[in-house]
């Protein structure tokens, strides 16, 4: 049964690309799609857990701005007052300038029996709230959020007023000195401010973040398209959180305020309050001139800051955020110790009268280990971390690695003001920090090295308003990590699919190429003279006629090869009957004689050609350039006649000889054998020596003549080409050579003349005792008389004049026409 050896092939080729196929679907695919759900998971955990805190951030921040409200002195007094009290509109105004400011729908404030006597909405005054839930818990003495209710009052939504808003109430508590509880006050929050800051982060294309109640309510907005900025959400906490103490009346007072004034006492009271509440460091008050007024900490009071550049900032009626700095006094670090040099920040913001004068500071100082712990709050992964640097390339707040940075030295105390981002390898700043400090705002996801030498990705941006830098890196083996555990898996799998398919392709491959490789032996045993060998393959495929192809050819090709080389013997045997030497040499300056007959041996002095054969074939010139020359004329023309060259036979013995050659090339331009009749020319040779001899000779014999012997052009504008030195001398010339080119017209005064005689030559081919009038090269002129013969060539052609001119003294008779 014939089976093709094409359908083995087709078989093998499915088999081995379903394999890998089949493998890759069974393991390989798994894995990876367990790695990729892994890694969407951990993103999503870090993006759920990172919007909770800024949930439960947002929340107590909207307490906080309740609590410093009910602590300040003003909203303790208000539930007493009247509409016609000065200090009622100066409050009104500081509440509404807090609901502008924050983005709140509605501040009031209600006595303990529940009845609102002061309001940013008119309308609510006198109004009744003690049945309400956010109330009654706020009159117990804590600070309350509500839950999420619809507003019962029109409201402004994106559009137009509507009523049913979500809306959340949060309430505290107003005490008097004696922590009495004499009232309440209560902001109302619109949850679009909620659900902006959530849907500010998203997750993909479909991702989506959602607050729902204990009813399994959703109280946010569904997924809206806005842009929140977090580093300027920061930044307008804090601005705005100065703004609201600077806005306070009794703020704005105590700049005039004494050490036994009872408004200074509460004012200290609220200051201490902000820093123990806010976790600021210190809070203080100063004049125009720059000395602290009133202070959390008693230690400033009369100290001179005027010199402060955020002092400088803040008068010019602006909120300043200082660059971070050591501290110059004493405070609590990280270990509950004193601590001078701590890194620090000023946030400063001008105080104004009702004219909207400047008239002193209020300056919050931050420990800068509360933005530490802000960045710090959401890692990402293992070794991810953000920190800020300033425009000197110092780290600001502290790295997540500081203790291992104290190990290794690079820090004594704290990374912040103390850590330069210096690779160590090159001594310079890494490559996130100058980008950083060039004002570019980019990212490396190729690697690069970071301040301790550890190969990370990165993402920068430069702050110009604080001249900040905010970088976050992690370390590139984690950050794909998956894609290199996916790498070594590939690698695995494919070293899993290769030994089988090995296997597979090594005993098909043996099976099927053992015809082939005996084909292959048998051609090599050809190809070096053995036309005998036979292919014993036995096959019911392409390989079985193949060989049976293989013997027919192999048969025909000895047949035809006998045949060859009985021609090439005849042809050998006449080339042996030839006088002339003819040969074959390899090409190039090194060839040998690769074979030569019988005629050529012997003209060399060898025995035979096989003794000659092998013999260099420069071995043959007397002068081994003429062998050079001769093939660089073969190379330009590939075949040259009659070159002429001295050699010598095998005794040492030289003669002459002439040669035509031949070069052969392959198809591909490539010289293979040079071909090529040689012979002996030496008598020849030194016949043509005798001739050259004896012209020698007979020119000297004419040039010892007195008359004038010349060999000339036919034809009547013919020059000379041969004068005798008589003949030179005769017409002015020094030497011969210095005459032959001139025509021989220019030697008659009548130009008639040389045609007349011109004519008679052609006519009889031999004309003597011409009379002529000659001139020299000078111009003198002469009798002369001259005799020449016309010389012809076998086809009656004129081809030479030769002649006698003599000089004669007078002039002889006409001469005959």
């Amino acid at each position: 049964m014939f089976i093709s050896i094409k359908t083995h092939i087709i078989l093998l080729l499915i088999f081995a690309t379903l394999l890998p196929v089949a493998l890759l679907r069974c393991f390989m695919y798994p894995l990876i799609q367990s790695d990729f759900k892994t890694m969407a998971m951990d993103n999503l955990k870090v993006i759920g857990h990172k919007q909770t805190d800024l949930v439960n951030t947002w929340m107590h921040e909207r307490q906080k701005d309740l609590i410093l409200i009910s602590n300040n002195p003003y909203i303790i007094n208000c539930k007493n007052f009247t509409v016609k009290d000065s200090e009622y509109q100066k409050t009104i105004w500081f509440l509404e300038n807090i609901v502008e400011e924050y983005g709140y729908k509605e501040a009031f404030v209600c006595n303990d029996k529940g009845v609102i006597t002061l309001a940013t909405s008119g309308d609510r005054v006198g109004e009744n709230i003690s049945q309400i839930d956010f109330f009654k818990q706020a009159i117990r003495g804590k600070t309350f959020v509500s839950r999420i209710i619809p507003s019962k009052v029109s409201l402004i939504n994106c559009f137009e007023e509507e009523l049913g808003l979500s809306n959340i109430f949060v309430a505290s508590p107003l005490k008097n000195e004696k922590e009495d509880i004499i009232g309440i006050v209560a902001l109302r929050v619109d949850v679009e401010m909620l659900s902006n800051l959530i849907q500010g982060q998203t997750y993909g294309k479909t991702g989506k973040i959602s607050l729902v109640d204990k009813d399994a309510h959703m109280l946010d907005e569904s997924r809206i398209i806005k842009v929140l900025r977090k580093i300027e959400l920061v930044r307008r906490r804090s601005a705005l959180g100065l703004k609201l103490i600077t806005d306070n009346p009794s703020m704005v007072n105590s700049v005039n305020d004494t050490l036994k004034d009872s408004e200074y006492q509460k004012t200290v009271r609220y200051l201490d309050m902000l820093v123990a509440e806010c976790g600021y460091k210190g809070a203080f008050v100063c004049n125009d001139k720059g000395v602290v007024t009133i202070a959390a900490s008693g230690d400033r009071l009369g100290e001179n800051i005027s010199e402060m550049d955020f002092f400088k900032q803040a008068t010019q009626g602006k909120t300043f955020v200082s660059s971070i700095i050591p501290s110059e006094i004493p405070l609590i670090n990280e270990f509950d110790k004193e601590e001078f040099g701590l890194p620090t920040m000023f946030i400063a913001s001008p105080l104004k009268d009702e004219n909207e004068a400047v008239i002193g500071v209020v300056t919050l100082m931050v420990h800068v280990d509360i933005l530490s712990n802000l960045i710090h709050g959401q890692t990402y992964g293992k070794t991810g971390e953000t920190y800020l640097i300033n425009k000197e390339a110092c780290m600001l707040t502290e790295s997540r690695f500081t203790k291992q940075l104290k190990k290794t030295g690079l820090v004594r105390k704290r990374s912040a003001l103390e850590l330069k981002l210096i690779e160590p390898k090159t001594g310079e700043l890494t490559y996130s920090v100058k980008q950083c400090l060039a004002g570019n705002v980019g990212s490396n996801s190729k690697g690069y090295n970071d301040y301790t030498g550890i190969s990370v990705l990165g993402v920068w941006d430069w702050l110009p308003e604080f001249n900040w830098g905010v970088i976050t890196e992690i370390d590139r083996a984690e950050a794909y990590g998956a894609a290199y555990n996916l790498k070594y898996i590939v690698i695995a799998l494919m070293l899993i699919v290769v030994f089988p398919c090995l296997f597979v392709a090594y005993f098909f491959g043996k099976k099927l190429s053992s015809s082939i490789i005996q084909l292959k032996e048998i051609t090599e045993d050809i190809t070096e003279g053995d036309l005998t060998k036979k292919a014993e393959i036995k096959s019911n495929n392409e390989i079985g006629a193949l060989a049976t192809s293989f013997n027919t050819m192999t048969k025909n090709f000895f047949e035809r090869t006998k045949e060859t080389t009985k021609s090439e013997k005849r042809y050998r045997k006449m080339f042996d009957t030839l006088k002339e030497g003819v040969y074959q040499c390899e090409p190039g300056a090194e060839g040998v004689f690769t074979w030569v007959n019988h005629a050529c041996a012997e003209m060399f002095g060898y025995n035979s050609p096989q003794e000659m054969s092998g013999t260099k074939v420069t071995d043959i010139y007397v002068n081994p350039g003429d062998s050079l020359r001769l093939k660089e004329k073969l190379k330009k023309y590939e075949i040259w006649r009659n070159f002429v060259s001295f050699c010598k036979k095998r005794n040492g013995e030289h003669m002459y000889t002439e040669q035509t050659t031949n070069l052969v090339s392959n198809e591909e331009g490539k010289p293979v054998i040079i071909e090529g009749i040689i012979r002996d020319i030496t008598g020849r040779r030194r016949l043509e020596e005798e001739l050259q001899e004896n012209e020698v000779r007979y020119r000297d014999l004419f040039n010892s003549l007195n008359e004038c012997v010349y060999q000339c052009e036919p034809g009547a504008e013919g020059s000379f080409t041969w004068v005798n030195q008589v003949g030179a001398e005769m017409f002015g010339y020094k030497h011969p050579k210095e005459m032959i080119g001139t025509k021989v017209e220019n030697i008659y005064v009548d130009k008639e003349e040389r045609w007349l005689f011109a004519e008679k030559l052609e006519k009889y081919g031999v004309w003597k005792n011409f009379v002529s009038i000659c001139k020299k090269k000078n111009g003198e002129r002469f009798y002369t008389e001259s005799t020449a013969h016309l010389a012809r060539d076998k086809d009656g052609k004129s081809v030479l004049i030769e002649g006698i001119i003599s000089i004669i003294h007078e002039r002889k008779k006409p001469n005959k026409t």
